[in-house]
């Protein structure tokens, strides 16, 4: 009696073990043995301000001296893990010359600016609203 017991036992729980918790959506599984939902992601933008006042230089060349600089609100591109903003500035150029308007788009993710890159007539920084630094 006590084998058939103890026989039951290791059968019933064998598929459970082993395995942990199941994926939280899950339908196949009762509530109780599924993993809790991850939290929802962050959803507030970056401070774009602060991060192109902490080095306005890095995002164009150093000898183009940035002045008038405008930024955009950032805009998500993976919602609560990269944001994307734009950066419109006058800049000297080689010759010496100012160049009117010059546009950077940034990405952000994790608070800092992992990628800039010259904005393109079809990018979101055509459309953007700026602000004065």
């Amino acid at each position: 009696m006590h084998r058939a017991i103890r026989l039951a036992l290791l059968l019933s729980a064998a598929p459970l073990s082993g395995c942990g918790l199941a994926d939280s959506h899950a339908l196949f599984v009762p509530q109780a043995f599924r993993a809790p939902e991850p939290p929802p992601p962050q959803v507030e933008p970056p401070d774009v301000r602060a991060l192109v006042q902490a080095d306005p230089n890095g995002l164009f060349m150093a000898a183009a001296k940035p002045t008038n600089i405008r930024i955009s609100q950032a805009q998500p591109i993976t919602p609560g893990l990269s944001w994307t903003a734009c950066v419109k500035a006058d800049v000297t150029g080689i010759s010496g010359n100012v160049i009117p308007n010059q546009v950077v788009q940034i990405d952000i993710s994790d608070g800092k600016i992992r990628d800039r890159r010259r904005a393109d007539a079809t990018g979101p920084c055509m459309q953007a609203l700026y602000q004065p630094l």
